[in-house]
């Protein structure tokens, strides 16, 4: 929540001294001035707040930057203190939770100093909501706090209100569903007592989501219920629509699922209504997850396939939704683009899979960093075969007439038709489940079953991706981790896309994976690492190895799915040969996402920079410390003495301005310093280090523009911190954010490797760079040299680093 703070008028009173008429001119020109200065910086901050509110928040942006440059010219501290809170509220918004903290410990500073207790409240609120978000409770919690303390001595009991509120949130996000309740309880008791009929219903409906987690259905309903009253009471269509469809998870959660498909529909009609996009994506995952539990996959394809492409719309033209509808489209929604892709590789419909997972991709993206937008390509989301659009037709054309038939303007031929729809079906709410049993529905659900239309789609797209593929004699691997099985899909240059199903579970996986992952980082070991080495090369390659030979495929463009990110693919071993002896490996973030043009080799120009010293910084209130490098200097010298004309950056004049100012002038920028990519937390807890210890975090990445550079080297960070492994989300997102901000790729290292290895590798790395040789086809012989030279032959020094981008 945004507090507004309170405007005041001061007035000066005093004595007027007498003075010529001149005299009295110029003081009052002046006030005029200040009094427009004064109006301006109100209006625009109304325009700026209307602007966050719509959703178009770099806009607001811009113009509450030119504000505080008012409020600051004329001293008006507590519009101030306005100012910079806003500011720290669209950071929020914007999942830029660094820049966010800032200008709200800023005007934190100036409330204190203006004695505004009721601002300094509501910013203490607004800072424990960027640590909700960073998933710091115990931070957040403590924040809250301190906000009601000072809340309660100021009397300001609607702020204790939304602040109780807060604190719920957090003890739902932490899953403790019995403390977020006594929460909301005490946030609902306050706000009906303040009369703000609104609010009580979104509580009623944060209460009613509690009840039913709890499993006390009963009181579950009775909340919804009450706060549906309310909505349709006030007239607010968006929260009616939500209680509508929350109601229905109640029933579906209780195997009734009749009646969870009306409330469903009840709710989808009125999103339809109101043009909001969001909702109708919901509802149809809602839907589409439901006909799944009944086993009507056919159904559940087309409605999962409408939630995807709504979704997909969205993220194309995020900022014409709202500020709600945008933080709501900002939840994780990856769980309907795996569903679906599983339904469709159960029945063998392998391009329309390999659409949803590329998809896929992209969501989680999105979810790890909040700034994932897409592309044309992404818009189009995914196809539908002939069947689905008669059926997505029939469901519009059912719409239309219930719509009707409520205004009762239904002619004859109309309402005949509708009985027919729903099967002699008067009850409204059981009319979508008749309509959905229905024998014309029915007919195109079991002829969708039959059909192999979905080999026949999207050809067009798929010939053109083939012709670049056959260009570098590549081949396009996507594994999928499901909960019962992986599947592999293998697009080759010359025939259709094929897959492969692997019987091994997610949890068994995910274990052999740390098992891997640690063994491949024990030097201790010598041979023992490969049995885990040659069995994970039975699950992901093995099953294609026919169609790659046949192919005579050179390069895996690799796109790996959770927490595989944290693996090398190039450490597989069938017995004989490691993985890079056969291919080069090329990873991406998503198909939809990389350019594919070849690149043509000319004279690198590279900017190699180092950070020899220990640090000790702090991002967003974590104290990280780094000990001394001090072989990266020689790591540099080494490039300089290799290449003539690189630019040299060493510890105090490797700055994060020095670096920016040098990056158009360059085509490689080689970065020995520490930094890491985190497996939890946000894209504002991942970063690299500068010599002056400044640091540049994940999210910043994407101010920076990098257009010139075909290759950003990594050389000493490391990804995958953390107590247990994630889902690799940061490693996409250090891909995406590199490449989006114009460089075609990026290497980096999945762990760090001792200072004699990294500069062994990277030396025979850059011999072949000046050659002429392809990113990926250097890092590929830097490796095999390391292999076969007699001194670093364990996967631990050549397999951590890998290739992300276009390196082709």
């Amino acid at each position: 929540m945004i507090h507004l703070f309170r405007l005041s008028l001061v007035c000066s009173l005093g004595l007027v001294p007498i003075c010529p008429s001149a005299c009295f001119l110029i003081p009052a020109i002046a006030q005029a001035q200040e009094d427009s200065r004064s109006l301006d910086a109100d209006t625009l901050q109304k325009k700026a707040s209307s602007l966050q509110q719509k959703g178009e928040l770099k806009s607001a942006l811009e113009i509450f930057q030119q504000v505080l440059k008012l409020r600051v010219a004329r001293q008006d501290r507590e519009g101030e203190a306005q100012t910079l809170n806003s500011l720290g509220s669209v950071y929020n918004d914007l999942g830029q939770y660094g820049s966010s903290l800032k200008f709200y410990q800023r005007s934190l500073a100036v409330s204190k100093e203006v004695n505004d207790r009721i601002g300094e409240g509501s910013i203490l609120n607004n800072i424990g909501i960027v640590y909700r978000n960073l998933a710091q409770f115990s931070k957040a919690l403590e924040l809250y706090q301190q906000a009601i303390e000072i809340q309660k001595k100021s009397g300001d009991r609607y702020g204790i209100a939304r602040t109780f509120n807060n604190i719920g949130l957090v003890y739902r996000s932490k899953k403790e569903w019995a403390e977020a309740l006594r929460y909301y309880q005490q946030s609902l008791a306050l706000i009906k007592e303040l009369e703000k009929p609104a609010e009580e219903a979104i509580i009623l409906n944060n209460i009613g989501f509690l009840y039913n987690k709890l499993g006390a259905s009963p009181k579950a309903f009775e909340s919804y219920q009450k706060s549906l009253a309310i909505s349709q009471k006030l007239g607010d269509r968006k929260n009616e629509s939500i209680t509508l469809g929350n109601i229905g998870l109640v029933y579906s959660s209780l195997g009734q699922f009749d009646s969870a498909l009306g409330y469903y529909q009840q709710a989808l009609a009125i999103s339809r209504q109101t043009g909001d996009r969001a909702g109708e994506a919901k509802l149809y995952q809602h839907i589409g997850f439901l006909l799944d539990e009944r086993q009507q996959n056919a159904l559940a394809i087309a409605y999962l396939k409408q939630s995807v492409n709504a979704y997909e719309e969205i993220r194309k033209d995020l900022n014409s939704l709202s500020r709600q509808e945008q933080k709501t489209f900002a939840t994780n929604i990856s769980p309907v683009y795996r569903r679906l892709a599983d339904l469709l590789l159960q029945q063998d419909r392998v391009i329309e899979a390999q659409q949803v997972v590329d998809l896929l991709k992209v969501q989680e993206l999105d979810d790890y960093l909040k700034n994932v937008r897409g592309n044309e390509q992404t818009a189009k989301g995914i196809d539908y075969q002939v069947l689905e659009i008669q059926m997505i037709a029939l469901g519009k054309e059912l719409y239309e007439l219930q719509t009707l038939a409520k205004q009762g303007g239904l002619n004859p031929k109309q309402q005949e038709r509708l009985t027919y729809l729903v099967d002699q079906e008067k009850e409204s709410n059981r009319q979508f489940n008749a309509f959905l049993n229905s024998s014309e529905v029915q007919k195109i659900a079991n002829d969708l079953k039959r059909s192999e239309q979905g080999q026949n789609i999207n050809l067009q797209d798929l010939a053109k991706l083939q012709s670049e593929l056959k260009q570098a004699n590549a081949a396009i691997l996507y594994p999928l981790v499901l909960d019962d099985r992986i599947e592999l899909i293998l697009l080759t240059p010359s025939a259709p896309p094929i897959h492969r199903l692997v019987q091994v579970n997610r949890a068994d996986f995910n274990r052999e994976i740390s098992k891997f992952r640690s063994e491949l980082q024990d030097t201790q070991l010598t041979e023992d690492y490969k049995p885990i080495s040659q069995k994970f090369y039975g699950w992901l390659i093995a099953p294609l190895e026919t169609e790659l030979q046949q192919a005579n495929i050179q390069t895996i463009i690799y796109a790996p799915d959770g927490q595989l990110r944290y693996v090398p693919l190039a450490a597989l071993n069938d017995g004989k040969q490691w993985l890079i002896e056969k291919y080069r490996i090329n990873n991406i973030t998503a198909l939809s996402l990389t350019d594919f043009k070849r690149q043509t080799a000319s004279q690198p120009r590279i900017l190699a920079a180092a950070s020899t010293l220990a640090h000790k910084i702090n991002v967003l209130g974590r104290s990280y410390s780094f000990g001394a490098i001090p072989a990266t200097k020689i790591e540099v010298k080494n490039i300089t003495s290799k290449i003539i004309g690189t630019t040299e950056l060493i510890d105090s004049t490797f700055t994060k301005s020095a670096t920016q100012d040098r990056i158009a002038s360059n085509s490689i920028i080689h970065l020995a310093t520490h930094g890491q990519f985190n497996s939890s937390g946000t894209a504002d807890e991942s970063f690299i280090i500068f010599g002056d210890g400044d640091n540049l975090t994940l999210s910043e990445i994407q101010t920076w523009t990098l257009k010139s550079l075909d290759l950003v080297v990594l050389s000493a960070c490391q990804t995958g911190i953390g107590a247990t492994l994630a889902d690799g989300r940061e490693i996409l997102g250090l891909g995406y954010q590199f490449n989006n901000a114009g460089a075609k790729a990026v290497i980096a290292s999945l762990w760090i490797v001792n200072d004699e290895g990294t500069q062994a590798l990277m030396d025979i790395f850059y011999t072949n760079i000046k050659k002429g040789s392809t990113p990926a086809e250097s890092l590929r012989q830097a490796q095999l040299t390391l292999i076969r030279g007699g001194k670093f032959p364990h996967p631990y020094f050549w397999s951590t680093f890998f290739l992300i981008g276009n390196g082709l």
